[in-house]
């Protein structure tokens, strides 16, 4: 491997924890509370929600609406009622 391969590896993980095995598939929610147990900045959170989008349908649709969330709260609601 070169240097650079375990930087794509690593880039391919974002969003996509599932990429390194036959695991059941993550949801964003699950995300979100290994997110609290963590205290992970907002702004974090709010980009890994974009991330998991990645292969949905409606993704584009998906990450518009995630960009307009202002808060946790927000977001918490959204991902429930979106089920991403």
């Amino acid at each position: 491997m070169k240097k650079f391969d375990y930087i794509m590896i690593g880039r391919e993980a974002i969003g996509r924890p599932n990429v390194f095995g036959k695991k059941p598939k993550i949801k964003f929610g699950d995300y979100l509370k290994e997110s609290e147990k963590y205290n992970f900045p907002f702004r974090q959170i709010k980009f890994q929600a974009m991330n998991f989008t990645k292969g949905k349908k409606n993704a584009t649709e998906l990450r518009l609406k995630i960009f307009k969330i202002k808060n946790l709260r927000e977001l918490e609601e959204f991902s429930k009622k979106t089920n991403f």
